[in-house]
């Protein structure tokens, strides 16, 4: 879990559009991490 607040409480200084792609990215990563 602390991983997943660690991802938004960085993302919320991160302009919208490269929002958008890091939260993508790390979607994917979480579900590649969960799925194992």
């Amino acid at each position: 879990m602390e991983y997943i607040f660690h991802i938004f409480f960085s993302l919320i200084f991160v302009e919208p559009h490269e929002l958008f792609k890091a939260a993508m990215l790390n979607l994917r990563e979480i579900l590649t991490i969960t799925h194992k």
